[in-house]
């Protein structure tokens, strides 16, 4: 029986519709920390990505944050990703750095 600090089984790789599995091409966004979002209208996102850019050591370019929209099966990306909030070394400027976590208030 699983337990929330026990035995987990690997659910799959996220991918789009066309089979293409996100990451696996150099040109895929960095993606790090996702959170998964449902609202009311039983539509699903995914929200990831980071702000370091330090992070494009590892191949993939570093956008800030960005949100695509999942399928109910939670493994198929219906949507390309949409940037919500820029990478910025500059911590005075507004910046995504890591650890998405939505919420929704007041009907937002």
């Amino acid at each position: 029986m699983p337990t929330p600090s026990g035995q987990y089984e690997y659910y799959g790789d996220i991918r789009y519709i066309n089979g293409h599995i996100t990451g696996s091409d150099k040109s895929d966004y960095f993606e790090f920390d996702p959170a998964v979002f449902a609202d009311d209208d039983e539509r699903i996102y995914l929200y990831s990505g980071s702000g370091q850019k330090s992070n494009e050591e590892f191949g993939h370019p570093v956008v800030g944050a960005f949100v695509r929209e999942l399928d109910k099966d939670m493994l198929t990306l219906l949507t390309e990703p949409k940037i919500i909030m820029p990478a910025n070394e500059d911590r005075a400027k507004p910046n995504f750095f890591e650890g998405a976590s939505m919420r929704k208030i007041n009907g937002l």
